[in-house]
């Protein structure tokens, strides 16, 4: 008993200390900025008492940083500057500026569901060195939509000049995510990924990752700051593998959602691609496993491993996710992924003091082989 107290105390400790770390895991990317942005996973249910905050930074400036996302067009006026502050000029271009210039700067953004049709759209004004807040909650509860509440789904946010597919954009932004569940109870950290975005309109990694159709996003993906979903050999034999955690101790209430942001469905047919039985190897934390499939057929994915094949029906370990690749082109001018994801646990377990305790732990990457 004592053993088992110490081990679960362990795996708590485990996930707090990566849903402390928002550095990067492999390829994904985190705290950089881009033209336009990724949310994988947003959710307000007001019966369970979910909501889900996105705070978006505009800076002035940045200095010249090598492991940025890399920036163009206007929002690259000079050489290490990547936003709509022009350092000849020394002024901003965007409302909010301290000698403001009358201009404005919009950020557009689109709510999709987990098989990536629009159901909600709307606009944010900005300026330089301005914060403004994306709260899901307040934004649901003013649409008149009711069946936005309680909807899985993920949200893209991008310059609103850009969307005509023939503009660059103005400006860079910063984006962080929050679900949270209760009275401000647990506040789970959400991977909310920078993306690049030119004129051109069509998908290259680190120049366009985004493309539109009549003003709205149709093809986006997170090429440089993502999961690379194919090893770019121009072959499709490879397979994508990552590790995701799992928490499922009754005693602590616990509960686990694997989440997963793939970029396309993959349902058979005329999806032309087939995630619906991919194969999973399910760990217990003493290195038993047994064999199992999941369904990562959609878009966005958020599997509950409690249904899942586990040795012994283990509590906690991890899922090994093993993916076949279902494009790759390395045709000249088109280097690097066709596509990229990302994927996270978010963990929950109950503590005397606060029931609503949940974690984010994103998934161990080991590579396209």
């Amino acid at each position: 008993m004592l053993k088992t107290m110490q081990q679960n105390k362990l795996l708590i400790a485990g996930a707090l200390f990566a849903a402390s770390y928002t550095g990067s895991v492999q390829a994904i990317s985190q705290a950089e900025p881009g033209e336009a942005i990724l949310i994988p996973y947003m959710l307000y249910d007001s019966a369970k008492g979910i909501n889900t905050l996105t705070g978006i930074t505009i800076p002035s400036t940045l200095g010249n940083d090598p492991t940025q996302i890399e920036i163009g067009g206007f929002a690259n006026p000079d050489p290490g500057y990547t936003t709509a502050h022009s350092q000849r000029n020394n002024d901003c271009g965007l409302t909010g500026a301290p000698n403001n210039t009358g201009e404005t700067g919009v950020i557009s953004w689109w709510f999709f569901d987990d098989i990536g049709a629009l159901k909600h759209k709307g606009t944010l004004v900005t300026g330089c060195d301005d914060f403004v807040a994306v709260d899901w909650g307040s934004i649901v509860g003013s649409s008149g939509i009711s069946s936005l509440d309680g909807m899985s789904g993920y949200m893209v946010l991008a310059n609103n000049v850009a969307t005509s597919g023939a503009n660059s954009p103005l400006f860079a932004m910063y984006a962080d995510t929050m679900v949270i569940r209760g009275n401000w109870q647990s506040a789970a950290y959400v991977p909310t990924l920078p993306l690049t975005d030119d004129a051109t309109n069509v998908m290259l990694q680190g120049n366009n990752e985004i493309v539109y159709t009549g003003g709205e996003p149709t093809a986006y993906a997170p090429l440089s700051s993502g999961m690379a979903l194919d090893d770019d050999d121009g072959n499709t034999n490879g397979i994508v593998r990552f590790d995701m955690r799992y928490f499922l101790d009754a005693s602590l209430n616990g509960s686990t959602e694997l989440v997963v942001w793939l970029g396309r469905n993959c349902r058979g047919g005329a999806d032309g691609c087939d995630r619906r039985n991919i194969p999973v190897t399910t760990f217990d934390t003493n290195r038993l496993s047994v064999a199992g499939a999941m369904d990562l057929s959609k878009i966005l994915n958020v599997i509950d491993p409690s249904t899942l094949a586990r040795p012994n029906n283990a509590s906690s370990g991890f899922v090994r996710v093993q993916m076949p690749e279902v494009s790759d082109s390395n045709a000249a001018g088109f280097e690097g992924p066709d596509s990229a994801g990302v994927a996270f646990a978010l963990i929950r377990f109950s503590t005397p003091g606060n029931s609503e305790q949940v974690q984010t732990i994103l998934a161990h990457e080991r590579g396209v082989k």
